[in-house]
């Protein structure tokens, strides 16, 4: 089989795997998009795509490969789609869910398994788009359901905890209340019942001894007259007595007792405190120092009369919060019970703690067998229950307790005067002519047949007490009829607490069973893990897990669980909200084997295109170098045209291979840019001097006009920019057949700064398009005449891989067309400014050693290379050892000494990279580390060049090449 035979089957058998790969990729019953990623971040064009995604969103595979993505995707919350750089952050692959709008304009709500991968260095999507329409309605309700779900238990526990606050709070309150009401009842019945102050202050010490378990306790009354503090009751177990202080107003007094009275305020000090106080000098030596301290001045209408004080040498926390209310509550009624026998002023004092008790009071005159009459009452008491006593004064009681069941109500509160005891009722009903009251209600007997009501009214309480019972019932009822699995767990030891008819159904246990049960029962997780989780959740570190739970039958099932704190009572417990999510997961996992599938297939195609690269660029390299070889012979005419035509078909040829390999690479993705600083003006000379021969033997024009304010230096990718150039300039001179072409250059300021749009406007008088075609012309494998007796031939992927290159480096393309008349297309590109270069001096002896003779290794396995090789290098008057492959190079290196070596990359034995590697860096070879290596390949790639240039090899040359790009590459790594 001739070279030519060769080549048209490894065409055809690129083809075909080219077809194979494509059945397999439209056999995914999912929709597949293949795209790249521009340098900006931005998504370029689709590259590919199967027909499930034509199918379902009604595009053409053409319409498609002109889109990108974000023309049909949206979120659902009409938000920006998130970057590419956003959604890879952290993973490479990553699942999420979007909206495709279909060419009609219908919503579809897809999965996307996205992965990102470089295919030669340029980052790639892989997108698997899965329609989950029947799903998303599914979720959609079942969501909508769960979100009033959790919107109703959220709001009843809320609503039942700040209730639940308020009250246990409010019952506190009252509780405290109620009890220091009833401590100050007692001290004022000792203040009616006892005949003197001692007899007073001991029966006051054994209420603060019940109240306060105060053992030492002092009471000292301030004596103006002698300008001195006495003790008036001093109870002590480490002091018999008490003794006077004297001289109290002077400043030089700092016994610890007066100073509750000069700050007129509580004082509440531990030892420390007071070891520190006395070290500071605020207070004098203290003989016994107890452990807490606390001091309240006796004060009467705001004035301090004298100091109350207990003390513990035992507990330093003895005294809590709710003592220390209580002492300071105290402190007032002792005062004034005090001055009350102190001054024989009982009757006012009484009738001042009367007035300002915050409880209702009324005080009655009893008359057997059933006459109460009101003879008192305090602001307190006429506020509560509305009874004025200016009005009702006097008055029978159940001449103003008007209602139902006042005549009840009187009997109980009469029953003392039988009893003895006092009537007290924590909830006390009044139903009243226009209105209903709750009372706490204590009756109490006073001299003289007198009877005192004290009462505070609870109604509000009483109506919050009944909200939470009736909110209890209603969240019962929520909770058991509900159709999500739901269960309730103590956080101490993950039991299950309640749960709900669908739970039962769903694990088939009854009710009873599953409440005999521990969460660890049916999770399949350790009970170690299990607290952890359960702690993670109380501390709100999580709100759901993913997970298996067991089913009576045995069956593991998939679960996604939510779970939330709550407290109750102080207790903090969770409540759980269970999705089964087997199917999910199922689908999930038949989607990634999908995914990998088309990674595995679009692999394959990589693998075959690079193949195919080296296996027909190694032949190709021996066809052209031999046609160069014969071009240097003495030749006649016809047998030089004969050379030089097969030379330039050889060339058509490797444009032909390269054009296939690019457009390859750009729809895989892999294509790479390589920014550079280039000029402008050099660019224009090479597209000139380029297609100069192909003009003139078509009589065409070709010029250049560069615009006067154009800046000549510019940083980008310079030989991506010249393909485009080099395929549209060739393009004009194949349809042009009479008049010219014209290369035009402006530029104008970017909004960003140091940024430049470079405008190439390529002008010609062709043919021209029609304009039915222009829209399809720059689709892959795509002519204006595509018939079989088409004037000009080509593979049709000239313009294609401009749009795609274009694409790739972030600019833009126009085209304007007039049959018969000429094309003008437009491409924009967008650039960094560049520098100019500093001036360099012309070095002389780089033009004076092209001629120098060379000693060259030659290493290359393939003989008709290695044979062409060595010919042209003895031409140019060099010396050639040939080597087949490493190995038997470092035999060369070991006996010969050289000015370069020619490397192959991929040979038997030992491959170039390695031998470049041990020439580089083997203490064996340490005196030629430095000897010049330049790559003769087949691998065409910009990371094959990287790869060769970071193991140490100072030139790289792709096969097949031409002998003058040989002759430079040599003398600029040799001099």
């Amino acid at each position: 089989m001739n070279e030519k035979d060769r080549i048209k089957q490894l065409e055809a058998d690129l083809a075909q795997c080219k077809n194979h790969f494509h059945l397999l990729f439209d056999a995914i019953v999912d929709s597949v998009f293949v795209f790249e990623v521009l340098p900006n971040g931005n998504r370029g064009l689709i590259r590919d795509v199967n027909k499930a995604a034509c199918n379902r969103l009604g595009y053409t595979r053409a319409e498609f490969l002109k889109m990108t993505v974000e023309e049909f995707s949206t979120t659902d919350s009409d938000l920006a789609i998130p970057s590419v750089d956003e959604i890879f952050s952290q993973k490479k692959i990553k699942i999420f869910e979007l909206i495709h709008t279909t060419k009609e304009g219908k919503k579809i709500p897809v999965e996307v398994s996205a992965r990102k991968f470089n295919y030669d260095g340029t980052p790639m999507i892989l997108s698997i788009v899965r329609d989950i329409s029947v799903r998303k309605e599914a979720e959609k309700t079942q969501i909508t359901y769960l979100k009033q779900l959790e919107s109703e238990v959220a709001e009843r526990m809320h609503d039942f905890n700040i209730v639940n606050e308020q009250l246990v709070k409010q019952v506190k309150e009252l509780k405290h209340s109620r009890h220091i009401q009833n401590v100050l009842y007692d001290i004022i019945s000792h203040a009616q019942s006892t005949d003197n102050l001692k007899e007073l202050l001991q029966s006051i010490h054994k209420i603060m001894i019940k109240e306060l378990r105060a053992e030492n306790f002092y009471v000292a009354l301030i004596d103006k007259n002698q300008d001195s503090l006495k003790f008036k009751y001093c109870v002590d177990k480490k002091k018999i007595s008490c003794s006077t202080i004297e001289n109290i107003s002077t400043t030089s007094r700092k016994r610890l007792n007066l100073l509750p009275i000069k700050r007129n305020e509580t004082v509440h000090m531990s030892k420390a405190e007071i070891i520190r106080l006395t070290n500071f000098g605020i207070i004098e030596q203290c003989e016994d120092i107890p452990e807490i301290w606390l001091g309240i001045p006796l004060r009467t209408r705001g004035v301090p009369i004298g100091v109350l004080v207990v003390q513990d040498y035992d507990t330093p926390n003895a005294y809590s919060k709710e003592d220390l209310h209580l002492f300071a509550a105290c402190s007032d009624q002792i005062s004034l019970a005090i001055e009350r026998k102190n001054n024989h002023e009982f009757s006012k004092s009484a009738r001042d703690i009367f007035m300002n008790i915050p409880s209702g009071l009324f005080i009655h005159q009893y008359t057997k067998p059933d006459s109460l009459k009101l003879l008192d009452a305090n602001p307190a008491a006429e506020k509560i229950s509305g009874i004025e006593l200016s009005k009702w004064k006097g008055h029978e009681f159940l001449d103003f307790w008007k209602g139902t069941n006042s005549e009840e109500i009187l009997q109980q509160f009469l029953s003392p005067f039988k009893t003895g005891q006092d009537f007290i009722a924590d909830e006390l009903v009044y139903n009243g002519d226009q209105f209903c009251i709750t009372y706490r209600v204590r009756t109490f007997l006073l001299p003289s047949d007198k009877l005192g009501i004290a009462l505070e009214d609870i109604t509000e309480q009483k109506r919050a007490e009944n909200f939470i019972l009736e909110s209890n019932e209603q969240y019962r009822a929520f909770f058991e009829d509900n159709h999500s699995v739901m269960y309730i767990l103590d956080t101490d030891n993950a039991k299950i607490l309640d749960t709900n008819k669908a739970a039962a159904e769903y694990y088939g246990y009854t009710r009873e069973q599953l409440l005999n049960m521990k969460i660890s029962d049916i999770n399949n997780l350790s009970k170690e893990q299990i607290s952890t989780i359960v702690k993670d959740i109380s501390e709100h570190k999580i709100s759901s897990i993913i997970g298996k739970h067991q089913l009576a039958s045995g069956e593991f099932r998939n679960v996604e669980i939510f779970s939330g704190p709550f407290e109750v009572n102080g207790k903090t417990k969770l409540i759980s909200i269970v999705h089964d999510i087997t199917e999910r997961l199922e689908n999930e996992k038949a989607l990634s084997e999908a995914k990998e599938t088309a990674e595995s297939a679009n692999k394959a195609k990589d693998e075959f295109l690079a193949n195919i690269s080296h296996e027909v660029r190694t032949p190709l390299n021996g066809v052209m170098g031999m046609l160069q070889l014969l071009q240097v012979a003495e030749l006649n005419d016809e047998q030089l045209f004969c050379v030089t035509t097969a030379l330039q078909s050889s060339r058509n040829l490797l444009k032909v291979l390269n054009d296939v390999l690019d457009f390859s690479k750009i729809e895989a993705g892999k294509m790479e840019l390589y920014n550079e600083q280039f000029k402008l003006t050099e660019l224009i000379k090479q597209c000139l001097e380029l297609f100069k021969i192909q003009a003139e033997e078509k009589k065409l024009l070709l010029s250049a006009k560069i615009d006067p304010g154009t800046p000549d230096f510019y940083v980008g990718d310079e030989g991506r920019i010249r393909q485009i150039l080099f395929n549209l300039i060739g393009n004009s001179i194949k349809f042009t057949e009479s008049g010219s072409i014209t290369i035009r250059v402006f530029s104008r300021p970017h909004q960003q700064p140091n940024i430049q749009r470079l405008f190439f406007s390529i002008e010609d008088t062709g043919v021209g398009i029609p304009d039915d075609r222009i829209e399809h012309i720059f689709e892959s494998f795509t002519q204006v005449d595509g018939s079989l007796s088409r004037k000009y031939q080509g593979t049709g992927l000239g313009l294609a891989i401009v749009k795609r290159l274009i694409n790739l480096i972030g600019g833009n393309i126009s085209i304007h067309s007039q049959i018969g008349a000429g094309t003008t297309i437009i491409v924009c590109v967008y650039l960094e400014n560049g520098k100019p270069p500093a001036l360099q001096q012309p070095n002389k002896a780089e033009e004076t050693f092209i001629n120098t003779p060379l000693h060259i290794l030659l290493v290359e396995d393939e003989k008709v290379n290695r044979l062409l090789a060595q010919r042209f290098l003895e031409k140019i008057d060099h010396k050639v050892v040939c080597a087949e492959n490493g190995e038997l190079a470092l035999d060369e290196l070991r006996k010969h000494s050289f000015d370069a070596i020619l490397m192959d990359i991929q040979m038997p034995v030992m491959n170039g990279l390695e031998t470049t590697r041990i020439i580089r860096t083997s203490q064996e070879f340490r005196t030629i580390r430095s000897i010049p290596i330049i790559a003769l390949t087949a691998h065409a790639t910009n990371k094959d060049r990287d790869i060769a240039m970071q193991t140490g090899m100072n030139g790289y040359i792709s096969k097949p090449f031409e002998w003058e790009l040989l002759r430079k590459t040599l003398n600029k790594v040799t001099r």
